[in-house]
């Protein structure tokens, strides 16, 4: 991880529920995190005083990504919405994506995909929001950290052990599962109170299948995670 003010495009990778689209991203708007009004217009006093005005808001505004129609492409991701996704999107300091880098993790429905041609080249446009339908429990926060980057393995692997400091609500991590081939293999998301992982770790979560799945971790008051997976392991803080 190299922090500082080294957060740039070239540097971003983004995968869509267990499919790289880094190739084919070309760029986004933005990445809403923000707390907003809810609007109560026409209503008398007396509900405004009761009625919560307060709303979070999610979402990845302006993505565009030129038009491949390869399998697992950006066409045949995004054709047709509404579709519901796990989006996450890994932001490199100076680098490609590393253990401890920024990570921006969306349960999203995508909204619309409109072609259009930019210096000649075909382009698809989408917008991203929070989808509950996509997400096994609460979400509170869409920012967390790279656990590990895109990674190919071949043998049983463990990933180095981030400490995520304390969460009252707990954790959750997403994992992106690009290539799953050449025998049975077993994806597991830990977590340990020490960091030690000699022993008292538990198992927050297991997948023997292909593609992205989604782990919740449970609260403790200081707790480190560390992984053992095939590419790609993020989290983010509920």
């Amino acid at each position: 991880m190299a922090t500082g003010k080294n957060k740039l495009l070239r540097f971003c990778r983004l995968y869509l529920g267990g499919y790289d689209l880094s190739g084919d991203s070309r760029t986004f708007g933005s990445l809403i995190n923000e707390e907003d009004e809810a609007d109560i217009t026409g209503w008398s006093d007396t509900v405004e005083n009761v009625l919560s005005q307060a709303r979070r808001k999610y979402g990845v505004l302006g993505y565009q990504a030129m038009i491949n129609d390869s399998a697992g492409g950006s066409h045949p991701r995004l054709y047709a919405p509404p579709a519901t996704h796990v989006l996450t999107l890994a932001l490199g300091g100076g680098a490609a994506p590393a253990v401890g880098d920024m990570a921006y993790i969306l349960p999203a429905v995508q909204l619309s995909a409109p072609i259009s041609f930019a210096g000649g080249v075909g382009m698809v446009s989408s917008d991203f929001r929070y989808s509950a339908a996509s997400y096994s429990g609460n979400f509170r926060n869409p920012f967390g950290v790279v656990l590990m980057p895109l990674t190919a393995l071949t043998a049983t692997t463990n990933g180095t052990g981030v400490n995520l400091g304390t969460s009252a609500a707990g954790w959750a991590a997403t994992l992106h599962i690009t290539v799953s081939s050449g025998g049975s293999w077993s994806y597991i998301v830990q977590f340990s109170a020490t960091g030690a992982f000699a022993g008292e770790e538990s198992t927050a979560g297991t997948s023997l299948v292909h593609d992205q799945f989604i782990v919740e971790l449970p609260v403790a008051a200081a707790k480190s995670v560390g992984d053992r997976c095939t590419v790609m392991v993020l989290s983010t803080k509920l």
